[in-house]
């Protein structure tokens, strides 16, 4: 086992962490839980993580994870409190390649409902390798978004 901080809103950290993981043999488990909360960051930040950063693993653990692996994205429960997006909203945002998501017009005002619409659009390219949960999960490290605590770096092991 070895461990790494990944910065999530680097493509160059998320990279580097994926060939890691590969350089150990196949890929057949991916989990990512890297977030933050209004409580914690600026609506900036939280959408170069939350939104972005899920994208940016999807996309390059998503080339590289082996047939008949899985991965799990825990999303914020905050996505669930808001509106409805309209049906382009959503197709923009499922759609958009990763390194443009920032700069679509609807994220002036929207950030947590997209972390989800982008793990439904995975979910329909890996079929059911992907298992998006939104919400706080049993997953040890969660409770730390439920106090307030700050981190945009997540630690990962491979």
């Amino acid at each position: 086992m070895s461990t790494a901080v990944v910065d999530v809103s680097s493509r160059e950290s998320v990279t580097d962490l994926a060939q890691r993981a590969a350089a150990h043999g196949p890929i057949v488990g991916v989990i990512h839980a890297a977030g933050v909360s209004p409580s914690q960051a600026s609506p900036d930040t939280i959408l170069r993580v939350d939104l972005y950063g899920t994208a940016l693993v999807l996309e390059v653990f998503g080339e590289l994870i082996a047939p008949g692996g899985s991965g799990v994205v825990i999303a914020s429960q905050s996505g669930h409190r808001l509106p409805a997006l309209t049906t382009e909203e959503d197709e923009a945002l499922a759609m958009t390649p990763t390194d443009e998501l920032l700069d679509l017009p609807l994220l002036a005002d929207v950030s947590d409902p997209c972390t989800l619409i982008r793990c439904r659009s995975a979910q329909m390219r890996c079929g059911s390798r992907l298992l998006p949960s939104p919400g706080v999960s049993g997953v040890r490290g969660t409770t730390a978004s439920a106090r307030g605590s700050s981190s945009r770096r997540s630690p990962a092991t491979s």
